[in-house]
């Protein structure tokens, strides 16, 4: 059902992943892998008299031997799903259903089998991958693998010669193998460890545009999530969505989102930005709010970011405030913490005023020192950032009170002023403020050796 769903939106697919004919599911679903001409080689059968594409499964002939359709793979399914199409009866039915956990390796962790996972054995290339699916020796879990291990050795080569290399791995065949999996279980083959590698090579092979039209069909056409299956979240997810959404699309957007920012021609986050907030035009209710937002967000608040767009970044800042929790001040009126860290680091106009009232609030101020360590540790920093921008602008009183925050929060920071000062003297998005500073070189040194300026 989801394959005759399906075929009828593949022409933008195919369009994206650059097919030179029409294919539909019914094609994928009876191709073959050719090892000679190292690609997939497409069945000539016709689609239905409704253009839906036939999905009855079909023997494929090789001469005088006849063998199932491969790439229809029969990967167990997740918990509570029934196979797409039942398996022929046989007297160890059972043992044959252990035997296909044992050949997918650890591509299904939530599977019970016999306890053990089988090593993975990683294929050579894609097209090797593809002659093992294609006898049902290789899953989701050699997928990663062979892209996990792609991607470390291309990302130690010279700079200028990555991009061609990361577009000869043509990844984009183990989307289309992926397209032509069970579309009920994508949630559950579809995770983080898969979605970043694999969007991390499509991204310079020119191809992310097909995994964009892949998540757009499925969140525009309701009746592909019937009878699928959902992964459970993560328990501390911030999101009023995590229990009615699908994990798989959240997390490629997200890995479509890291994987532009890393392949960025200029060094900015201008193009995964853009990425992220158009998202918002066909997904408003996808955990992506979480997972693409925080993966832009975190590129943003590093020291030695480039200054990206500043319309671009005050879009980000309007539209993150919506996923995030609120913090009551003082004043009475609603702060967004992480909208305050962002403001931090706007690329022109860095504003620590934000991070000002969310600290003088004794309420918000007590749960920021309830947060464990690693987080405290984070947010230790963020005041001590905005606690410089203060100086910076000569308003020294409160420059002081967030240092003793800071202190509060976390020592590690202040500790290491003197690194951190460093740092942000180079800070490009600063540049405007060190220039109108009336502060000298001279007593930044003395503020940052006096721990009670």
């Amino acid at each position: 059902m989801a394959g005759r769903l399906l075929s009828r939106h593949l022409r933008p697919l195919n369009v994206s992943i650059g097919s030179v004919r029409r294919v539909t599911i019914s094609h994928i679903r009876h191709a073959t892998y050719d090892a000679a001409r190292r690609e997939l080689v497409v069945s000539e059968k016709a689609d239905d008299s409704r253009g839906l594409g036939n999905t009855e499964e079909e023997p494929v002939r090789r001469g005088s031997e006849t063998q199932e359709n491969s790439l229809w793979r029969r990967f167990p399914s997740a918990p509570g799903v029934e196979q797409r199409r039942p398996r022929k009866a046989r007297q160890d039915g059972g043992k044959r259903k252990s035997d296909l956990y044992q050949q997918q390796g650890s591509g299904y962790p939530s599977q019970p089998h016999d306890g053990q996972h089988k090593p993975i054995n990683t294929p050579q290339d894609v097209h090797h991958f593809l002659q093992l699916a294609e006898r049902s020796l290789a899953g989701p879990a050699e997928a990663t693998a062979l892209l996990k291990s792609s991607m470390e050795a291309i990302e130690s080569l010279p700079r200028k010669e990555q991009r061609a290399r990361a577009a000869s791995v043509r990844a984009s065949l183990v989307l289309h193998w992926i397209l032509g999996t069970d579309s009920k279980q994508w949630d559950w083959i579809v995770d983080r460890n898969l979605a970043d590698p694999l969007c991390w090579h499509l991204e310079p092979e020119e191809k992310s545009q097909a995994a964009q039209d892949w998540i757009r069909i499925w969140n525009t056409d309701g009746s592909l999530r019937d009878g699928a299956t959902m992964k459970p979240k993560a328990a501390g997810l911030r999101s009023k969505f995590k229990s009615t959404t699908f994990d798989w699309p959240a997390q490629l957007i997200a890995a479509l989102a890291r994987a532009k920012l890393y392949w960025s021609k200029d060094g900015t986050a201008d193009d995964a930005l853009k990425f992220v907030l158009d998202r918002s035009k066909y997904a408003p209710n996808l955990l992506w709010r979480d997972y693409a937002s925080t993966a832009v967000t975190k590129a943003l608040t590093r020291d030695d970011a480039k200054p990206c767009n500043p319309i671009l970044f005050e879009e980000l800042v309007e539209f993150d405030r919506g996923r995030c929790y609120k913090i009551n001040s003082d004043e009475t009126y609603s702060i967004y913490l992480d909208s305050a860290v962002l403001k931090l680091f706007h690329p022109t106009k860095a504003d620590a005023k934000p991070m000002l009232a969310i600290c003088r609030s004794k309420q918000s101020l007590e749960v920021m020192l309830e947060y464990k360590e690693n987080r405290r540790l984070l947010f230790a920093r963020q005041v001590l950032r905005a606690a410089y921008l203060l100086r910076l602008q000569g308003d020294q009183h409160n420059a002081r009170y967030l240092r003793d925050v800071s202190v509060r929060l976390h020592e590690g920071p202040w500790a290491m002023r003197a690194t951190l000062y460093e740092s942000w003297k180079r800070d490009p998005k600063l540049e405007r403020l060190h220039e109108e500073s009336p502060f000298t070189d001279a007593v930044w040194r003395d503020i940052m050796e006096d721990a009670h300026d």
